[in-house]
């Protein structure tokens, strides 16, 4: 049986634009490997960088804690162009200190409910502390 880092490696590595890294200590995550042009292997890969990735470029993101751990967190990125969607989000991103607002959950073995919303405060916290991975894939 494979364990969950490798199960979500090979998730990821499905989509010809990914981008997986892990985090160095409490610090930002620094990529591991990539195939987008810009952020390459040990690039520091701040949470900036995950917009950009995520909302411009249209990259599926993987993103490990420190330590190895089967805890996972799947993201269903949100669409920014669906009203409906940009509205929530908003609230969210308000609700938050007016934090960066990523996706839902869609598949999960941590302590959160389907469709919660991940915000940047919240994924920084647990990353840093090695609670789990996190995958963000782009809505299809």
């Amino acid at each position: 049986m494979m364990d969950t880092e490798t199960r979500l490696e090979e998730r990821i590595k499905s989509s010809p634009k990914h981008i997986i890294a892990r985090m160095q200590g409490f610090d930002v995550p620094k990529v591991i490997e990539s195939t987008h042009p810009r952020f390459g292997t040990d690039i520091r890969f701040d949470y900036g960088f995950l917009n950009v990735a995520l909302f411009k470029d249209g990259y599926s993101v993987l993103l490990f804690p420190q330590e190895k751990s089967d805890k996972y967190t799947i993201v269903e990125i949100f669409d920014p162009t669906n009203t409906d969607d940009a509205m929530e989000a908003e609230v969210v991103k308000m609700s938050n200190r007016n934090e960066s607002v990523y996706g839902r959950v869609k598949e999960t073995n941590m302590d959160y409910i389907p469709d919660w919303w991940i915000h940047r405060g919240e994924l920084a916290s647990k990353l840093g502390l090695g609670e789990g991975a996190y995958l963000f894939e782009v809505k299809e």
